[in-house]
C-alpha cells in the first residue's frame, strides 16, 4: 500500500462533470485523508489478525462517531481530519469494510467506495437484479437518507447486512428475504459481480447442498470456493435485527 495509490485516489481520474459534483469530491477526499491518518498505525501491525482487528475497531468507531453527530454533541476530531459529517463517516466505514473484505488491497477498497458513491448519487445506474421495480426505487432513495440508514453497526457478514436491509428498508418477511438473497445468487452464479445492499460489490452462488449459498469478493474458482451462508445463519442474523 503506497502513498501513490492514495494520491491517485485523492486526485482521481473522473470526468469534469463528476468533479463538478461537490458532494462526490468531498466524500472521496475525506476517505483518502482519513486513511492517511490511520495508515501509519495499520502498517505497523505485523499479523493479518491484528490488521483485521484494527479495521473492526475503526468500523465500530465510525458507528459511534455517527451516533455522536446524530445526537448533536461535539465530535472529537483527528489531527488533520476534514470537517466530518454523517455521510462522510459512513462512506469511510464502507472503505474500511472493503479493506477488510479484500484482504487489505487498497486499490480494490478505493474502487469499491467510488462505485458506491457513484451508485448512490445516481452517477451510475442502479444495478439490475431480481428485485421488483418498486424495491429498486427504495434503493434509489435520496443520497442523504441512504447514507443515514446505511449499515453502520459493524456488520461483518454479507447475509447479516442484507438481512438488515430486507427487514428494515424493504419490510420483507424472513422467508421472502432468504428467497431474494437466493435469487441474487442465481443472478450472480459466482461469475457476475453485483451490488448487495448495505454491503457493496460481491459474487454470490448457490452451494450444491440445499439451503446454502456461497459468497466471495472475486470470481469463484471452484464449487467449494468462497465462504458459506447457511439458512440457519441467516435466520439467526434476522432475529438479532430489531426494527426501530
Amino acid at each position: 500500500m503506497t502513498s501513490e495509490i492514495v494520491d491517485d485516489f485523492l486526485r482521481g481520474d473522473i470526468s469534469t462533470e463528476e468533479i463538478s459534483n461537490r458532494s462526490f469530491s468531498e466524500l472521496r477526499r475525506y476517505v483518502g485523508i482519513m486513511w492517511r491518518i490511520h495508515q501509519e498505525e495499520f502498517d505497523l501491525l505485523s499479523s493479518r489478525k491484528e490488521k483485521k482487528l484494527y479495521l473492526d475497531n475503526k468500523i465500530q468507531e465510525c458507528g459511534s462517531r455517527i451516533s455522536i453527530l446524530e445526537s448533536g454533541k461535539d465530535l472529537a476530531l483527528y489531527s488533520g481530519e476534514p470537517a466530518p459529517s454523517e455521510q462522510k463517516i459512513a462512506v469511510y466505514r464502507i472503505f474500511l469494510s472493503a479493506m477488510k473484505n479484500s484482504n487489505f488491497r487498497l486499490n480494490i477498497a478505493y474502487s469499491d467506495v467510488v462505485a458506491e458513491i457513484k451508485y448512490l448519487q445516481g452517477i451510475e445506474p442502479v444495478p439490475s437484479n431480481s428485485m421488483t421495480e418498486n424495491k429498486n426505487n427504495i434503493l434509489k432513495k435520496s443520497f442523504n437518507k441512504v447514507y443515514k440508514n446505511i449499515n453502520i453497526s459493524g456488520k461483518s457478514k454479507p447475509h447479516t447486512a442484507f438481512a438488515e436491509h430486507a427487514k428494515i428498508e424493504l419490510n420483507l418477511k424472513r422467508g421472502e428475504a432468504w428467497r431474494e438473497l437466493g435469487q441474487l445468487a442465481d443472478q450472480s452464479k459466482g461469475e457476475n459481480q453485483l451490488k448487495l445492499p448495505y454491503w457493496g460489490l460481491i459474487y454470490l452462488k448457490r452451494d450444491k447442498e440445499k439451503n446454502k449459498l456461497r459468497y466471495k469478493n472475486t470470481k469463484f474458482d471452484g464449487p467449494k470456493d468462497g465462504e458459506l451462508i447457511t439458512m440457519k445463519a441467516f435466520q439467526s442474523a434476522w432475529q438479532r435485527i430489531k426494527k426501530q
